[in-house]
């Protein structure tokens, strides 16, 4: 029964660290989205590519990082 609430518990910290760092991610991307966009544009490959598809794409990618991070969180914390 013990076991079954630390774990609770450590699901809820991590869904907690991982929803900040998904807020603190926005809103830096929000503060910084004119240089991140010059510096993609910097590159040739991306320069032909609109805005609005290179934004859901830099915003897609650390999404997605933090989602596996705290997948497998979960996974490492309800093995233990």
């Amino acid at each position: 029964m013990k076991d079954k609430n630390n774990s609770k518990k450590m699901k809820r910290i991590i869904f907690f660290i991982y929803l900040v760092c998904f807020v603190l991610i926005m809103s830096l991307s929000n503060v910084f989205d004119t240089q991140i966009l010059k510096l993609i544009r910097s590159i040739t490959i991306f320069s032909k590519l609109s805005d609005r598809a290179i934004r859901s794409v830099y915003l897609l990618v650390p999404i997605t990082v933090l989602e596996m991070i705290y997948q497998k969180s979960i996974k490492y914390f309800s093995v233990k």
